[in-house]
């Protein structure tokens, strides 16, 4: 169950749309009562210093710490229309995916402005800023979030250490099934920023899952392991063929999962993981 249920939280959170922001915003509301479905949106609205203006959040906004007293309205997949609708809320902000696309639907019906953005590169992250921005009237503090977030993440990327260069490196998102970063993905984006090797790269698919003896085939030199069920279920890793072939390193930072806002940490942890010496733990 905790696989399964890991597994979907995975794919909701990495599999979003490649596209442009969506909107029925007119003109930001002049006092606005926020709703956020999606954990790096979450922490954009409070990083843009509206946190007062947000009153609802999903389960798995924990960042700032201060968004968990927040209404909970669901999660990425099963967003609570009633909940939503208690909150009277003005502005309903949440990434592109085929849920909050029906969700956006019913609330057009009822009046109530929403914005859908992609998250899937760094760029989008940006872009988000800035739309987040424009729609609640905080244009300003937007740019400066949006500027301070690319500078930190190009330092994060230039402190790399130069021995990261050619690592060839497997980015595992699920454990069970196997889901990985693929071409185009947003883990593919930071791997190449540390100048390590995608060994997954030649999948077309962004998020594919993989098979036990692909693992093999693709022969990276490290694993890093960024499921976010925790470390039960490290020991596959052992039992896997070639295990002695690869180290695994397990990273749990939610900057490796979606772009946001804490993109600089997860670059910065993926970075780490990338130079512990070969004594670490499979």
């Amino acid at each position: 169950m905790t696989s399964l249920r890991t597994h979907s939280l995975v794919l909701w959170a990495l599999l979003l749309c490649a596209c442009a922001p969506k909107t029925n915003v007119p003109e930001p509301p002049s006092s606005p009562r926020i709703i956020s479905l999606a954990p790096a949106l979450t922490s954009i609205l409070f990083g843009l210093g509206l946190g007062p203006q947000v009153v609802g959040v999903t389960r798995f906004c924990d960042d700032p710490p201060e968004a968990q007293t927040r209404a909970l309205v669901g999660g990425f997949s099963n967003p609570d229309l009633e909940a939503i609708l208690s909150l009277r809320p003005t502005l309903v902000i949440g990434g592109r995916n085929p849920v909050t696309a029906a969700l956006v639907n019913r609330l057009d019906e009822r009046g109530i402005a929403s914005l859908l953005l992609p998250q899937d590169t760094l760029e989008s992250t940006y872009a988000a800023i800035t739309a987040i921005g424009k729609a609640t009237s905080v244009s300003e503090a937007a740019l400066a979030l949006s500027e301070t977030t690319r500078s930190r993440v190009r330092v994060a990327a230039e402190a790399a250490t130069s021995g990261l260069k050619g690592r060839r490196v497997l980015l595992v998102y699920g454990r069970r099934p196997l889901v990985v970063a693929g071409r185009g993905s947003y883990g593919d984006e930071l791997l190449n920023l540390v100048g390590a090797v995608n060994v997954a790269a030649g999948l077309t698919v962004a998020y594919p899952e993989i098979t036990a003896e692909e693992v093999l085939r693709l022969a990276p030199e490290l694993v890093i392991d960024a499921d976010m069920a925790g470390d039960d279920a490290l020991g596959l890793w052992e039992t896997m063929p070639g295990s002695e072939r690869r180290r695994v390193v397990r990273v749990n930072h939610p900057g490796l999962l979606q772009p946001g806002i804490r993109a600089p940490e997860g670059l910065s942890a993926l970075a780490a993981a990338l130079a512990q010496p070969d004594t670490s733990t499979p």
